[in-house]
């Protein structure tokens, strides 16, 4: 494959590769020496026949980016997700290392930017209320991890050797548990909720495990609590797509199949945004969730309660089919039940939590219930992987693990001790009835 060749009294090792483009291309290689030239050439085969060549590069790490979202990113990224990594991209990776060539960016140049990232001013300072001067910890390392990603595509396309951004000096970040309510807490607020929508929404999120958008996502036809299905205690609803707000602009890039529905804007002004009922993700799975007796009554009362309003609105409802929606039939957006249940905590004097923890309390609650059933939780949180609820729900298992101990220690030493205090016992009552061995024992003790 490789040659050497003498030019002006120089040796160059040359060779003809295939470019990432597609082309075909030819690439001369100065050496010091003859002997250089010989160990460069046999370096090259070498690579060849083992099929860890990689060939030479000129692109920058902007240009690898660029290919790698339309091959990537459009396809395996959600719409914000899409819209977060591009916006990290454009803000922080661009700017300080797009023309950087990406073949010579080393690990020693990872920890530089790393360490220069901690000195940019932030691009929300200034614009949004209490955004931090200076480029977080979190968001160098969402940097990081997206840039990790990248590489390992560059490494399966053959652009790259290895991954740099493996094992690199993320600077400690430390992560704050959110604050959620017991049991206890979540039945006490459900018992003072007026809001039937609210009510109906609490009920679902910390039964359920569904997440916000989820369940104003919810359609009748995913709601299973007909006569039979309560006869067979089969009640369940089926999770398979979501209510969320996504810029208009990432429809005509990511898949098309993901909308199911696109909702007209009731403001009339020009908005970037636009509702829709979607999958939940890029290719999302549906997932089944068995419903609590009383919670499918809740619902079976309340799909009656919304007939009777469809039948009072006549043509003006717009029927959506929706579970959770306004009076009319419109949609409700995740915000407005935010708003509802921060107002709700308020004016009771409530625990403040945000809506989303009542998801975390649910998986705690059903980890508790359950043992520490990592899969049949999953199930229902409908998180990719155990090991995502194994790291965020492992102050639960921990409490299982610290009954063992105590369990552990009145079965084994607790009984230990309990058969010293016998034995002692037993002694105790020799002594007493025999006066020749106490006296005995009287004189050893005073030796």
């Amino acid at each position: 494959m490789a040659s050497i060749t003498n030019k002006h009294g120089k040796y160059y090792v040359v060779y003809r590769f295939d470019s990432f483009e597609g082309k075909k291309k030819q690439k001369w290689e100065s050496c010091e020496s003859y002997e250089d030239a010989v160990f460069k050439k046999k370096k090259i085969e070498d690579e060849v026949n083992n099929q860890t060549f990689v060939a030479p590069n000129n692109q920058t790490i902007r240009e690898f980016l660029e290919v790698f979202v339309e091959l990537y990113g459009t396809k395996r990224w959600g719409f914000n997700n899409y819209k977060a990594n591009i916006g990290l991209l454009n803000n922080y990776v661009y700017p300080i290392i797009g023309n950087k060539k990406i073949q010579t960016f080393t690990a020693l140049n990872v920890d530089q930017y790393i360490n220069k990232l901690t000195k940019t001013k932030n691009v929300n300072y200034g614009v949004r209320k209490n955004a931090p001067q200076y480029v977080t910890s979190h968001t160098i390392k969402s940097i990081i991890k997206l840039l990790r990603c990248a590489w390992r595509q560059a490494i399966r396309w053959e652009v790259v050797k290895k991954n740099v951004f493996t094992d690199s000096n993320i600077p400690y970040y430390e992560s704050k548990e959110s604050e959620i309510w017991t049991a206890c807490e979540i039945q006490h607020a459900l018992e003072i909720c007026e809001d039937q929508i609210l009510y109906l929404c609490i009920n679902l999120a910390f039964s359920c495990s569904l997440r916000i958008s989820e369940i104003l996502g919810l359609t009748w036809n995913n709601i299973h609590i007909e006569d039979e299905d309560f006869e067979k205690d089969n009640t369940r609803l089926v999770v398979d797509k979501q209510y969320v707000r996504i810029d208009k602009s990432m429809i005509g890039i990511l898949t098309k199949d993901e909308i199911y529905k696109q909702f007209d804007s009731q403001v009339k002004r020009d908005c970037k945004t636009v509702m829709v009922l979607k999958s939940l993700k890029m290719n999302g799975k549906s997932r089944t969730v068995w419903i609590p007796r009383t919670v499918a009554f809740m619902l079976k009362e309340w799909k009656n309660k919304q007939q009777e309003i469809k039948n009072e609105f006549g043509n003006l409802y717009e029927d959506n089919n929706l579970v959770i929606c306004f009076e009319n039939g419109r949609p409700i957006e995740k915000s407005n039940i935010e708003r509802r249940f921060k107002k709700f905590i308020e004016i009771n004097g409530l625990r403040k939590v945000v809506f989303h923890s009542l998801r975390h309390s649910s998986a705690t609650y059903k980890l508790k219930l359950s043992k520490g059933d990592i899969k049949a939780t999953q199930g229902d949180t409908g998180h990719k992987s155990a090991e995502m609820i194994t790291k965020r729900y492992a102050h639960i298992l921990d409490e299982d693990r610290k009954v063992n101990a105590t369990k552990f220690e009145d079965e084994f030493y607790a009984s230990k001790e309990n058969e010293e205090k016998d034995d002692a016992s037993e002694l105790l009552d020799i002594l007493k009835n025999n006066d020749a061995l106490r006296e005995q024992l009287k004189k050893m003790l005073s030796l």
